[in-house]
């Protein structure tokens, strides 16, 4: 059977979270900080939001890392793992519960899509204009296929190198 020692077992009071974009993580965030949930952020883009008891602390920072019960980060299980559990320890020791949350694929890309429209970079831009349609965003280069019509609307805005959402 298994190591049913403390050390051996699974501590399963951690939760690694891989965040995907524009699947409710705010909402996350605020409903950790009312429970009062000591939690460490990485690459979410969290800013500007007012929390009653702790602000997420920075997952790269070991003690902080240490000291979280929840880990939410914008990055792959494998960067994730490598941080939470280095081969040398001093992380959460064996495992946690990983979760990650995903939206129906046409409600998250049209969130994406007007997340970016209502940015500084999309504002103007030909997709976001109220007759815009899927075929707009294709002649846009808004998949990463850039054409010369991006690549002119971009250096007409300043916009460097096809700032697109990510």
């Amino acid at each position: 059977m298994g190591d049913d020692s403390a050390a051996g077992r699974c501590n399963i009071s951690r939760i690694a979270y891989v965040h995907v974009p524009k699947s409710g993580g705010v909402s996350l965030f605020l409903s950790l900080d009312a429970a009062e949930v000591a939690t460490c952020n990485h690459g979410t883009g969290l800013s500007g939001f007012a929390f009653r008891h702790a602000r997420p602390c920075e997952c790269t920072k070991a003690a902080c890392m240490r000291s979280s019960r929840v880990a939410v980060m914008e990055q792959t299980h494998g960067w994730m793992r490598r941080r939470l559990f280095p081969t040398e320890g001093g992380g959460w020791g064996r495992c946690a519960v990983w979760m990650a949350t995903v939206r129906e694929p046409s409600e998250w890309f049209y969130s994406a899509v007007g997340q970016w429209c209502a940015g500084p970079w999309g504002r103007n831009q030909p997709p976001c204009q109220p007759r815009a349609n899927v075929s707009t965003l294709l002649a846009f280069g808004f998949f990463g296929q850039g054409n010369q019509l991006q690549q002119g609307q971009e250096a007409e805005k300043g916009v460097p190198g096809g700032k697109r959402p990510g």
